[in-house]
């Protein structure tokens, strides 16, 4: 029944070596649409070649010596193994192991030399060559298992890797069958490097390599098609797509288990100034650098995003308005102390901020939004630069804003100062005293 398999129509083996091309076809274009996946595809495509003058080979099995579709064979099929292991590796971007795997392909070389002199070629070939191939399986697997698990889940991870791994033990098992039973009847001459069967399940293994790879770099480019539309591409930070998706999160845990949290609101002041008079790159410049400080001044568990022009929201689970408000008071200062340099200008940048925490009759994050607005336009109003509360939670009174201003001291209905060790040094003062007239002296304010 083997042999027969083998002995079938060529015609079998040129289809199955015809779709393998068109497997390295598809790679082909893949690399050429996907730029971060033209190397691995290199290598994909080299996979597919290989598998195909493999079957090629045996399709011609009845024209060509015995020995050449078993031994060339055997070594394409090492070669096949080591593209696809780089491919693997690739893909997962670990470094090159250049020697480790033209080190497989010498072996290869010299095992199948030696087969050809050896007192029995039969017997050391049915040995020799199950062997290499075991150990190519066990070496693909073992590089890129724990990556394909960190990435994609164990599911996958397993299904993918258990078969090869079956495959890889049945080729084991081959070769100590055959020097178990090396005395008991002369061994065939082979035409095929490894048992037909075993060798038709590693061309099924191939096609389903080829189309979890595929899927799996189809899932990543989703992902990083995702995460692109979710971040602003100027700043880094969230978008205000992103930000509407996570605030309504948020809504829902505060309506279902009462959690508080807060927002806050910030403009950079007089931003308009430096489009006029230093132009749209010094304006970027600047979103950057203001951007990177307010991130470097927030909580791990806070989100920010770039909410629209010069404007950013600040998402605080878990805080409360006297919270929300000290929060905006750090953020403030960790802008207005620092000057910032741009289009060869240093400058001196500052922000209008408003907080607010969401309350239960609020219209939903619209509503929370809206007050927060509120409190920015009242911070504007009352001289910019400085962090106001909306007007529902001002501490110390039921009406008016809460504010801290530059050269105020503390006391009633301004910023309480910050003790929660969870968030980070300011760089400065967490008040608007002496260093914010200090920065006020070295270059021109917005």
């Amino acid at each position: 029944m083997d042999m027969e398999l083998l002995h079938g129509p060529r015609g079998v083996w040129v289809a199955i070596a015809v779709q393998l091309v068109l497997y390295g076809a598809g790679w082909a274009v893949a690399g050429r649409l996907i730029p971060g996946l033209r190397a691995s595809a290199q290598y994909w495509m080299a996979f597919s070649v290989a598998g195909a003058l493999t079957t090629l080979l045996l399709g011609q099995h009845g024209r060509i010596g015995n020995w050449l579709s078993a031994e060339v064979g055997a070594v394409l099929l090492v070669l096949s193994l080591t593209c696809v292991t780089r491919a693997a590796e690739l893909f997962f971007q670990q470094p090159p192991r250049t020697r480790e795997h033209l080190g497989a392909l010498a072996g290869a070389i010299a095992v199948v030399a030696w087969v050809r002199v050896a007192p029995d070629p039969d017997l050391a070939r049915a040995i020799a060559v199950p062997l290499l191939l075991a150990l190519q399986i066990a070496r693909g697997v073992t590089a890129v298992h724990a990556d394909l698990r960190r990435e994609f889940g164990p599911r996958l991870a397993w299904s993918l890797h258990v078969p090869l791994g079956v495959l890889g033990l049945a080729m084991l098992a081959t070769a100590i069958q055959a020097w178990m039973d090396r005395a008991a009847a002369p061994v065939p001459v082979p035409i095929a490097p490894v048992h037909p069967w075993l060798l038709l399940t590693m061309l099924v293994m191939a096609g389903v390599l080829h189309f979890a790879y595929a899927g799996m770099a189809v899932s990543r480019l989703a992902r990083r098609l995702r995460l692109m539309s979710h971040r602003d591409a100027l700043t880094g930070l969230l978008n205000r797509r992103a930000m509407d998706e996570l605030l309504q999160q948020e809504w829902q845990r505060h309506q279902r288990y009462g959690e508080p949290f807060a927002v806050v609101l910030a403009d950079i002041d007089h931003f308009k100034r430096v489009n006029e008079t230093l132009g749209h790159g010094a304006s970027d410049d600047v979103l950057a650098l203001v951007a990177g400080r307010l991130q470097s001044a927030l909580r791990p568990t806070d989100r920010l995003a770039r909410y629209g022009g010069e404007q950013f929201l600040v998402l605080m689970p878990a805080t409360d308005h006297a919270q929300a408000l000290a929060a905006a008071e750090r953020l403030r200062v960790r802008v207005a102390t620092q000057p910032v340099t741009a289009a060869g200008k240093r400058m001196r940048v500052t922000l209008s901020l408003g907080a607010a925490q969401a309350l239960p009759d609020d219209d939903g994050p619209a509503g929370l939004l809206d007050r927060a607005d509120q409190a920015l336009v009242m911070a504007r109003t009352a001289g910019r630069n400085r962090a106001m509360a909306d007007a529902a939670h001002a501490p110390g009174s039921s009406t008016g804003p809460a504010a801290r201003s530059p050269g105020r001291q503390a006391g009633p209905g301004t910023a309480p100062k910050r003790t929660d060790s969870s968030w980070p040094d300011s760089g400065g003062p967490a008040s608007g005293t002496g260093a914010d007239r200090a920065a006020a002296t070295e270059p021109d304010a917005l």
